[in-house]
């Protein structure tokens, strides 16, 4: 089947925000690897079989884009204390992609948006998976159900349309440090049959 995961998160931390600062001119290749090594994208890359091409921006701010076979990966960051916002887009592991995936389609995509997590420590974030019905039943409760295990999801909306396809968003924020990880292991990228007709379960 095939599907595609984005990931917005907002509010990141001083240690990952430093990172994407630089004092190389814009679109200076060293500059761009620094950011791209030292912010840990890319062992993210080399974990699902990746080649990094990326983009650094002057004072601040990088792009990449990573090619793993047939898959693809997009991510953007700004750094700015005031505004700072990290995305990451990938199909990895869809139908698209050939190959890719040696073992569970649900595992690997729960330990990509593990990875990336890691990397951006966002504060809060919302992640969107489109899917259509060949994915679901591959995919299981990934990607929610790693996000579940370090934030605190606000809100889930599923929603169905065309025939054959759907889209999942969950919005989280960070748990108070009081807090342990609360499971939602039963989170399904399919809505149920009782699910289609309401717009959100929180």
């Amino acid at each position: 089947g095939d599907y595609q995961l984005d990931i917005m998160m907002y509010e990141l931390p001083e240690d990952v925000r430093q990172v994407f600062h630089t004092t190389e001119p814009e679109g200076s290749q060293s500059g761009a690897e620094a950011m791209t090594r030292c912010s840990g994208l890319g062992a993210v890359a080399a974990s699902i079989g990746g080649v990094v091409d990326d983009y650094c921006f002057a004072p601040c701010g990088y792009s990449c884009n990573i090619h793993a076979a047939d898959a693809y990966a997009m991510v953007h960051v700004t750094p700015q204390e005031e505004c700072s916002y990290a995305s990451f887009e990938t199909n990895y592991g869809s139908s698209r992609a050939p190959g890719a995936l040696g073992g569970s389609v649900c595992s690997n995509l729960n330990a990509l948006v593990d990875r990336v997590l890691q990397v951006f420590k966002p504060q809060r974030f919302t992640m969107t998976l489109f899917f259509d019905d060949g994915a679901s039943a591959a995919i299981g409760a990934a990607p929610f159900e790693e996000a579940n295990r370090h934030y605190r999801r606000k809100t889930y909306t599923c929603t169905r349309f065309e025939q054959d396809y759907g889209v999942s968003i969950g919005v989280y924020t960070s748990l108070p440090s009081s807090d342990t990880p609360r499971s939602r292991a039963g989170t399904q990228a399919e809505p149920t049959e009782a699910s289609l007709d309401r717009k959100s379960v929180v």
